[in-house]
């Protein structure tokens, strides 16, 4: 009896030894990094693309890259600024991009046209508390944006 539990306490270390080996796997990548990738008795692909491409591709697959650094896309939040779709919209979300952008330049701000709109959004935020403090910040630095400022729940891009 002692000897069959023996073997079988063997064989399940000998089960989990693979999945311990598994975990140590090489980063993710891409499939362009993936087909370059040299394979003996596999032709030889070469791709020659513009770095605009391949923060495409990079953001499609979730990771990419940004000025040298890794990021991450997730579901995070935002603060709106500006939603307008007037006939001088357009005008009013490049003057306030532009003004909290110079106030607040570490942060990324975007102007996002989805027809009839024009949207203004600031920030990379994983939680809605990271969200709030910075809309906090911004009523304090911007009381004549007023009510048009609120938090969006969107895809961000977080830092690895």
């Amino acid at each position: 009896m002692k000897r069959n539990k023996r073997y079988s306490i063997l064989a399940l270390l000998l089960l989990a030894i693979p999945s311990v080996w598994a975990q140590d796997v090489a980063p993710v990548r891409n499939i362009l990094q993936e087909l370059q990738t040299d394979v003996p008795g596999r032709g030889v692909i070469r791709i020659y693309q513009s770095p605009a491409i391949a923060a495409v591709v990079h953001m499609q697959t979730g990771r990419g890259v940004v000025d040298g650094g890794n990021f991450q896309t997730l579901q995070g939040f935002r603060v709106q600024v500006y939603s307008g779709n007037a006939a001088n919209s357009k005008s009013i979300a490049t003057d306030r991009a532009a003004q909290v952008r110079a106030q607040f330049p570490e942060l990324e701000s975007q102007t996002i046209f989805n027809a009839p709109f024009w949207r203004v959004q600031v920030g990379n935020f994983v939680t809605r508390e990271e969200a709030q403090a910075f809309l906090d910040r911004l009523k304090e630095a911007f009381p004549s944006f007023g009510k048009s400022m609120y938090i969006v729940r969107t895809t961000v891009k977080v830092p690895l």
